[in-house]
């Protein structure tokens, strides 16, 4: 409101420059486009702030929909823009006081009105959730572009959302981020009280993961597996001819396959569970049977494609990641009877798997003489795949395989107790160097281990220990710490609870580092620089594991040295990609 005279009565009123949302997104669809996902985002925001400031003083809208918004700012279609978002709500012809105990009254636009307002023509009592329905209109409308229920011609609205009819949505649509979804869904529930209100609206959608977390799914019931020792990995698909798709709809072909390894409570049972994902969206599921065994350890080789599978006899099996197929399996026979395989990791450019055992021990196996030969000759010569290397002599939790400097040799990074670091020469079976984090103060064992490829044969390690908050870098030549950071110093600027942090995960790309934690929040950093750019608290529950579903994330820059302006270049290609 700018101004009002009395005589005659009169309201002056801002000026809308760019009309009304329903034009613009009309124009959207003419030109087949779609909402960006940051657009989405900060139309869904702004509307939900002005519905909020309605209910926190007692008023019903009743008629929210794209044609009473109207916009200031907002970029056009195919049109170079700023991305600057500014829309406002208009036209309260229909707006009510609501009372103590609610308001009656039937008002809106077919296909916007709640249920309970057409159910009862506005004769009986409703809420502020009326409103909250239109909401999961609105948010509707601006993702498919379509007012709801215009792809059902033959009925009317009102009769199809009396019968519990909500609007349809396309595969497109359905791939769109999972927190977007799930808020519309919850937003247009038959009874008012599962509806959230507008200030929940507003703090969900005003979080990073609205846009960016697209997909959640459940491996199974909890109580039905142990998750004390979660395994899982991922591995990458070089072409899609085992993957049957009776739609030929490209997006839903499979680029990648997260492994999970579940162990049953009840009996001495695994499986494998397989599910087949797209860029974002799980696609697809298989489950393998192990039967009577113990899985611990896992590990995706991407030189040769293949699965490997520890478990606690010591025996190895190896799976095809192209056709889910084991390929073989062998009994490992270690020189000592307490020994079982903890942890598994390779140089990726050979065909050569080191193998940690619960003693400390590690083997090295060659997999292309498993790989080439079969089942029934790899018996005879089962002595020839493996090798006994060293005993670490301290207790170690994982290990980490690198070429030296000249690239001639390849160097096992242990991580031990006590904060220690220990390097194995594999070629002369010899400790070479022990490293500590002596200048973190209660330094305990190093659970995490990561390796990023800068160039040819130099490496960044990515380390933490199994308490504390502190991740440290290393220079893989230099073998010293280069940069460190502290995760309880970035939680607090976002005032949460920084007590007790550990971290749990770790995912070293080209560009970013991706940093689990026990309190549910993942830190995005820049792998150059470790700036923080996001920190996301999506879960209440620990980080497990983070893995990307590109390989190409993974893989070193072409250019030995990454510049600062090759970085910006970089992140904003992150951005562009995210909001895709």
């Amino acid at each position: 409101l700018v101004s009002y005279r009395i005589r005659p009565l009169s309201l002056i009123l801002q000026y809308a420059p760019m009309g009304s949302l329903e034009s613009i997104l009309k124009e959207y669809k003419r030109t087949n486009t779609q909402l960006s996902l940051t657009i989405y985002q900060k139309l869904i925001i702004q509307i939900a702030c002005a519905i909020d400031h309605l209910h926190n003083n007692n008023i019903i809208y009743l008629d929210l929909k794209s044609e009473n918004i109207l916009v200031w700012n907002m970029p056009q279609p195919r049109l170079p823009s700023n991305g600057q978002v500014l829309v406002k709500l208009s036209d309260f012809s229909i707006s009510r006081i609501l009372s103590s105990i609610g308001t009656k009254g039937f008002a809106g636009t077919e296909g916007y009105i709640a249920p309970e307002i057409v159910r009862f023509t506005g004769d009986e009592l409703y809420t502020e959730k009326a409103d909250i329905f239109s909401f999961s209109m609105l948010m509707y409308e601006c993702l498919s572009l379509n007012h709801p229920f215009s792809r059902n011609k033959r009925d009317h609205a009102r009769e199809l959302i009396l019968h519990g009819w909500r609007p349809s949505l396309t595969e497109q649509e359905l791939s769109s981020p999972t927190l977007i979804l799930d808020l519309m869904i919850a937003c247009w529930s038959e009874h008012p009280n599962d509806r959230p209100s507008a200030k929940d609206i507003y703090q969900l959608s005003s979080s990073l993961e609205f846009r960016h977390l697209m997909d959640i799914i459940e491996i199974g019931h909890r109580d039905e597996f142990n998750d004390s020792n979660t395994l899982a990995t991922v591995s990458y698909r070089e072409n899609n001819e085992h993957f049957e798709n009776d739609d030929n709809d490209i997006v839903n072909i499979p680029t990648a396959d997260c492994w999970f390894i579940r162990q049953s409570k009840q009996i001495q049972q695994s499986s494998i569970v397989i599910v087949a994902y797209d860029q974002f969206n799980a696609v697809s599921q298989q489950i393998i049977n192990l039967g009577n065994c113990e899985i611990r350890s896992i590990y995706y080789h991407i030189h040769d494609h293949v699965i490997l599978l520890a478990d606690r006899q010591n025996m190895i099996y190896i799976y095809c990641t192209q056709t889910f197929q084991k390929l073989n399996q062998f009994h490992l026979i270690h020189h000592q009877e307490n020994g079982h395989p903890i942890y598994m990791t390779s140089l990726l450019e050979t065909s050569i798997i080191f193998l940690l055992l619960s003693d400390n021990s590690i083997y090295s196996i060659d997999l292309s003489i498993i790989l080439h030969r079969s089942k029934n000759i790899i018996s005879s010569t089962i002595d020839l795949c493996y090798r006994y290397i060293a005993n670490v002599s301290l207790p170690t939790f994982k290990i980490l395989a690198l070429p030296t400097a000249s690239g001639r040799n390849v160097e096992i990074w242990c991580g031990c107790s006590l904060g220690n670091i220990r390097i194995i020469d594999v070629r002369t079976a010899q400790l070479s160097v022990q490293l500590s984090h002596q200048l973190l103060t209660g330094s305990s064992a190093v659970h995490l281990l990561c390796g990023l490829k800068n160039s040819t044969y130099q490496y960044s390690i990515w380390t933490a220990m199994k308490t504390g908050s502190v991740v440290c870098v290393w220079n893989h030549l230099s073998r010293r710490i280069i940069n460190q950071i502290d995760c309880s110093q970035i939680i607090k600027r976002f005032n949460d609870d920084s007590n007790d942090i550990t971290i749990d995960s770790i995912l070293p790309t080209r560009i970013l580092v991706f940093i689990g934690l026990n309190t549910g929040h993942i830190i995005i950093v820049k792998s150059s620089t470790i700036q923080v750019l996001y920190t996301v608290h999506a879960y209440d529950q620990q980080v497990l594991h983070l893995f990307s579903l590109s390989s190409s994330a993974l893989s070193s820059s072409s250019s030995t040295t990454i510049n600062e302006s090759h970085d910006n270049r970089f992140i904003t290609q992150f951005k562009y990609l995210q909001e895709k």
